[in-house]
Formats: C-alpha cells, sequence, structure tokens
C-alpha cells in the first residue's frame, strides 16, 4: 500500500512538472535551434520543442512546448545569396545559461507581438494576420506551410505557398487557419488567452 502511495506521488509530481515546463521554442535562428539542431521541413522536427507529439509538443506557433532544446550555440554565415544562404552552427560551451525568466519573457514577447490591440488575448484577426505574415518571411514560411499542411511532402508546401497570395485559394487558407485557432481556443470563446497560448502564461 506504502508502495503505491509512493508511485502515486511520483506519478503526480511528473505531470505536474510537464503541465508547467511549457515555452515559446520557435523555428531557431537560420533554421538551427540552440542546441544547433536544424529544424526542416523535411524532416519531423518543424519547431525547437524537445517535448513529444506532433511538432515535438508545440503548437503551430512555436508555443505550449514541453520544453525547447537547450545550448548556446554559435552561428555563423558560411556561403550563398539571398534565399539560398548558408549557415553552420556549432556549440558554445561556456557558463552562460538561459533563464525559465527569459524564456518566459520571450514567450510574452511572441504572445504580445500578435496581440496588436493589447487586450491580453488574441482575437481571430490577429491569429490570422500572424500566420499569413508567418507565410511570407522566407526563413520561415516552408515550415509554418508544413506544418500547416502536416506534410512534409516538398511539392505541395510549394504550391501552397505559390496559392498564398492568390485569390482563388484565400478561401482554403482561411479554413485552414480557422481550425488551427479552435484548436487552440481550448475553451471555445473565441479568444485565445495567455494560458491557451501557451502553459506558462497562466
Amino acid at each position: 500500500m506504502k508502495s503505491l502511495v509512493v508511485i502515486g506521488a511520483v506519478l503526480f509530481m511528473a505531470f505536474a512538472v510537464s503541465e508547467i515546463s511549457a515555452k515559446c521554442c520557435g523555428r531557431g535562428k537560420h533554421k538551427f535551434c540552440n542546441d544547433c539542431e536544424k529544424t526542416s521541413v523535411f524532416g519531423h522536427r518543424k519547431c525547437c520543442g524537445a517535448g513529444s507529439g506532433h511538432g515535438y509538443g508545440c503548437n503551430v506557433l512555436c508555443c505550449s512546448c514541453g520544453s525547447c532544446r537547450s545550448g548556446h550555440p554559435i552561428i555563423t554565415y558560411k556561403s550563398g545569396w539571398l534565399l539560398h544562404k548558408k549557415y553552420s552552427c556549432v556549440q558554445h560551451y561556456g557558463d552562460a545559461e538561459i533563464s525559465d525568466m527569459d524564456d518566459l519573457k520571450d514567450t510574452w514577447a511572441t504572445f504580445n507581438e500578435i496581440d496588436r490591440d493589447n487586450d491580453i488575448t488574441i482575437n481571430p484577426e490577429e491569429f490570422m494576420d500572424a500566420l499569413t505574415s508567418g507565410l511570407m518571411d522566407a526563413e520561415n514560411a516552408h515550415l509554418l506551410a508544413s506544418d500547416l499542411l502536416k506534410s512534409n511532402d516538398a511539392e505541395e508546401i510549394g504550391a501552397f505557398l505559390d496559392a498564398v497570395n492568390e485569390e482563388d485559394s484565400a478561401a482554403d487558407l482561411a479554413r485552414m487557419i480557422v481550425k488551427e485557432f479552435r484548436a487552440m481556443d481550448s475553451n471555445d470563446d473565441g479568444f485565445i488567452q495567455p494560458g491557451e497560448f501557451d502553459k506558462d502564461l497562466k
């Protein structure tokens, strides 16, 4: 009986820790996470989260991740130009560490960037604008499109991105973004509150 109580306490603690460790991890700088792992359209890592599940535990905005991949990367330009630049990444092993408070500040910064009217909720229009502008961002467009489509097919992603600006496909894009919005709006009130955006913001 005593061992059952101990097992129950351990399981409760593990669940509690997993519930408070959500973060915004982003898609990395020049597609490198903090541990020099790459985000990729063709791989399973769309975000720099280290959790489990679709997108490695992150939502479509790379927030609400179980935890972020950690490290201290030094990213340097190697070759190429414009959209075809190539970078390399090596780990820096120093004594600097990113604190949980810095992670929380980054998460709030991401939320506030989307929440243009500063009402501490993200409405459907703000969400639509954030994802649409993300699809226009040359560095992150392929990863975001791959995440929205739930596909790693380069041809499908390319066709989707080509169609983003076309009037004919606006309704399809809007339906896809509304579906993502509803998935994040867990209390179904038509707004994404900070705690729905990322569990750490409750």
